[in-house]
């Protein structure tokens, strides 16, 4: 199903269609596996897996022309990790924000009374900073929290990833493009002194970076309706703690970040 959610990410053209939206025939004919269902049964399928027929909304995007190649070279960069455990260590890095003001979202609350509430304070709404990298085969998290996030701070990030694999041979960290900061010559020239490789995924795809839906779990579990507005530092160490909590590793966060199949 996974396979399927990522070429629902791409144009049917791509597949060799001569339309601009995917149907229910295109993406039957297109997976073999739904070959033998009806429509209606290929409906059923994309629906009991959390896939709907949805309205669009206008969005500004530049595809990534070497999309194929990029993601079948971070497949590969993962495989060897697994095929060389100890030796290749795969890492994927993002950066988070989060706020001294809670953001909203649902909570469990009696019927019949207010709202839940979110509660901010007259201060200024701080912005904290996180650079996090998700190890692919322990679940190993390794971060830096920073008010923000600079070619300076990702130069320090890397040493940070050497010191906690210092037997590594190769060291594959992949990333988004981020304008001037990812692969700024002084970024590039720290990789190399440390011998880490970096990475670049296919622009505009998030689905294929693991480590945002460590940041979604952040936001889900800490930041979400948080009632430390009035203690910065608390919030900081909260955050800290989270992540923290993953410095040796997680089966659960591999499964729940979608490296490891349930």
């Amino acid at each position: 199903m996974k396979s399927l959610q990522e070429q629902l990410h791409q144009s049917p053209r791509t597949f060799g269609w001569l339309t601009s939206r995917w149907t229910l025939q295109t993406i039957r004919q297109t997976c073999d596996w739904l070959n033998p269902y009806s429509l209606s049964g290929v409906w059923r399928i994309l629906r009991a897996n959390g896939i709907r027929y949805k309205r669009g909304q206008e969005h500004l995007h530049s595809p990534d022309p070497d999309y194929v190649a990029k993601r079948n070279h971070i497949v590969w960069c993962v495989q060897q990790a697994r095929e060389h455990p100890g030796i290749v260590v795969v890492l994927f890095l993002d950066e988070f924000s989060y706020y001294r003001w809670p953001s909203t979202a649902q909570v469990y609350s009696e019927v019949g009374v207010r709202q839940p509430r979110a509660n901010l304070t007259p201060s200024y709404n701080t912005q904290g900073r996180l650079v996090v990298a998700l190890e692919v085969l322990q679940g190993k998290v390794l971060y830096l929290q920073r008010s923000h996030i600079t070619v300076y701070v990702l130069v320090l990030f890397l040493q940070l990833v050497r010191q906690t694999f210092p037997n590594a041979k190769l060291i594959y960290i992949i990333q988004d493009n981020w304008h001037n900061v990812h692969f700024h010559p002084d970024q590039l020239a720290a990789a190399e002194t440390l011998k880490i490789t970096l990475v670049p995924l296919p622009t505009y795809a998030p689905w294929l970076n693991p480590c945002e839906k460590l940041g979604r779990k952040l936001r889900q579990d800490v930041t979400h309706m948080h009632d430390l507005a009035p203690d910065w530092d608390g919030l900081k160490k909260a955050v800290s703690n989270f992540l923290q909590q993953f410095a040796s590793g997680s089966i659960d966060l591999l499964k729940y970040s979608g490296l490891l199949p349930d």
